[in-house]
This record gives C-alpha cells, structure tokens and sequence, in this order.
C-alpha cells in the first residue's frame, strides 16, 4: 500500500512540474508578443496561461493587467 501512495504521490509531482513549465513557458511567450506589439497573440497566449491546471494564483494580476492593456491597447 505504501509503494502504491508513494507511486501517485510521483506522479501528482510529475504533473505537477509539467503544468507548472507549461503555465511560465506560456507567461513568457505572451510578455513577448505583447513587447513585440502582437496584442492578440498576447491575449491568446494569456487566456491559455489562465487555463493550464495548477496555475500560479501570483501570475493572476499580472494577466488580468495584461490583458485589460491588450483590450484598450
């Protein structure tokens, strides 16, 4: 029983790390279209951000200003 606990705990670890480098990977990709002036990419890219599970709840303010500057642009 315990290797069986041991083994989930692993791979909610795993999944975790995972959606964790997807949610930054996507951050960054979103700050640089929006540098680069690509406002609907930006969105794009911030709204995917928001969904990816486990997301940062600290990253949330930054993509709620984020995208409100993207939608008065």
């Amino acid at each position: 029983m315990a290797i069986f606990l041991l083994f989930a705990a692993t791979l909610a670890a795993a999944a975790k790390i995972h959606y964790v480098r997807e949610h930054l990977s996507l951050l960054t990709q979103a700050r640089t279209a929006q540098t680069a002036g690509d406002l609907l990419a930006a969105e794009e890219l911030y709204n995917r951000a928001l969904a990816v599970p486990w997301a940062f709840g600290e990253h949330r303010g930054e993509i709620d200003a984020a995208l409100l500057a993207a939608r008065c642009g």
